[in-house]
């Protein structure tokens, strides 16, 4: 059967897992599996711009819904935006209030160095996660990658009836089609860079003739 939309994982999950009480496990099964792509893929579809606006005498902002990942996040000015420096490490704090310039994430906060003096706009740079639900029915991973959503859906079912030697088969195939994917990604953004390179001109020098 086709897999192309959420209830149609859900079944093809129980006809592997060749269960037919396990219904309303199946939904869970699948979020699990999402918390697992969602964790190792790093695809441009994944990549999302959110605006955000900063509290005065706050240095915190929640992280947008469906969040799993930074990648940069910046001031907007009227003359542009500006990157704010990430802080990997414990970051150093400041109760005064000003234009902050280092950013982190903080659990589900994005977090500054000083709570802000003005209500600034910022742009942040994320990956989202992928999220069926019963009104999210499909979505890129699934329609181009069902293998993906199925083994990794598959898997935890086999975790929940601990069956352990399913669940290292389904495992596999879990970890395999999740190379494939990314290897497939990282060739595209390879082509993409050779592309943008500036094409070399031969020279011709009119003395030597060469």
């Amino acid at each position: 059967m086709a897999i192309t939309t959420y209830s149609e994982l859900q079944t093809a999950v129980g006809n592997w897992l060749n269960r037919t009480d396990l219904s309303s496990r199946i939904p869970e099964f699948i979020a699990l599996a999402e918390s697992r792509l969602n964790r190792r893929l790093r695809l441009r579809v994944m990549e999302d711009d959110e605006t955000l606006t900063g509290v005065v005498g706050s240095r915190t902002i929640a992280v947008p819904s469906g969040y799993v990942a930074p990648i940069s996040f910046f001031i907007v000015r009227t003359t542009g935006r500006e990157p704010l420096t990430f802080v990997r490490s414990r970051m150093e704090t400041y109760t005064a209030q000003s234009e902050p310039r280092y950013w982190t994430i903080d659990n589900t906060n994005i977090a500054f160095e000083r709570p802000c003096d003005s209500a600034y706009s910022f742009l942040f740079k994320m990956y989202l996660g992928f999220a069926l639900t019963n009104s999210v029915t499909t979505n890129w991973l699934l329609t181009n990658h069902p293998d993906a959503y199925l083994y990794a859906s598959v898997a935890e079912g086999f975790k929940y009836l601990r069956n352990d030697n399913a669940t290292s088969d389904f495992e596999a195939l879990t970890d395999r089609a999740i190379k494939e994917i990314q290897d497939k990604e990282n060739q595209s953004r390879d082509s993409a860079l050779r592309t943008d390179v500036p094409r070399q001109f031969r020279t011709f020098n009119v003395i030597s003739g060469y």
